[in-house]
């Protein structure tokens, strides 16, 4: 979401913006023979597809990735994602931390950062 509100919707693929399965394997980082929902060769992902092997073939296209860390910390997703990164190798990472003070100021409206000036062109 903050990185939509950063960079604006056109800029990047947001895997939040999407709903998609989980192929339920829990070891899955998107490729097979782990993931069970796998992108079809040659395609881009589609709604039937694993969460996983959509983010990893997004990245693989791209060799990019924006995260951003709330409160210092990763979340579980974003846990994953990192995994994929390291297992794809050679991905340009990105990292934009957000405390709790910057989202509260943020949420208020009080900030004069990225995060408030973006949210009043939204």
């Amino acid at each position: 979401k903050e990185a939509l509100l950063l960079l604006g919707e056109n800029v990047l693929y947001s895997p939040n913006k999407h709903s998609k399965k989980c192929c339920g394997n829990m070891e899955c980082l998107g490729k097979e023979p782990g993931c069970e929902m796998p992108v079809v060769a040659g395609s881009r992902p589609s709604s039937e597809c694993c969460w996983r092997a959509s983010y990893r073939w997004h990245l693989e296209c791209t060799r990019r990735m924006l995260r951003i860390v709330e409160y210092n910390r990763l979340g579980e997703g974003q846990q994953i994602e990192e995994k994929m990164a390291d297992n794809v190798g050679d991905i340009d990472v990105r990292i934009i931390h957000v405390d709790e003070e910057v989202q509260k100021r943020a949420d208020n409206g009080t900030s004069s950062g990225p995060l408030a000036a973006r949210k009043a062109h939204v």
